[in-house]
């Protein structure tokens, strides 16, 4: 493991809205994944397998101070978790929760590392945790890419002989 520390509280992701809709619902239930199933923990510990970042890396304390504000959500349009990793801001020289930060290629490094996290904690999600079916809709992507007869959906309007051809 190339940073040793424990993982941090999960981030609160209970609140927020994406664009076609509130997904309050979805975010209560990615919470408690993160949570009480320990999402979070399993995806940090992979994260921190794979991060550059060290112990005594400058970028190390303001990554660790900005984790709490990456944001999982469910997107019903691709039906995966997606995430928003925060970004350094501009005037970091001037603020406290960056004071570990030297140099824009430190901003960037915490930059990346967030993604990076954000990224594995989401494919975590995904594959371990969620468990939500695929839309119904005829209109659905799957519908567009399989057409209408995606998962029988076309089924319930063949004749009676068309179903034993």
């Amino acid at each position: 493991m190339s940073l040793d520390t424990t993982p941090t509280d999960p981030p609160v992701v209970t609140d927020g809205t994406i664009e076609g809709g509130d997904d309050g619902e979805r975010r209560q239930e990615l919470q408690a994944f993160l949570s009480d199933d320990d999402a979070w923990g399993e995806g940090f510990y992979q994260w921190a397998d794979e991060t550059p970042l060290s112990d005594d890396d400058p970028a190390t304390a303001p990554f660790l101070s900005m984790v709490g504000s990456l944001d999982f959500y469910w997107n019903p349009a691709s039906e995966r978790v997606e995430y928003e990793a925060p970004t350094v801001p501009d005037d970091w020289e001037t603020r406290e929760a960056c004071a570990g930060i030297d140099s824009w290629s430190t901003a960037s490094m915490v930059e990346e590392e967030l993604d990076s996290l954000g990224e594995t904690v989401a494919n975590t999600l995904d594959d371990y945790f969620v468990d939500w079916e695929p839309t119904e809709r005829r209109d659905s992507t799957y519908h567009e890419i399989f057409g209408r007869q995606f998962n029988g959906g076309d089924d319930d309007f063949l004749e009676e002989e068309e179903h034993e051809e």
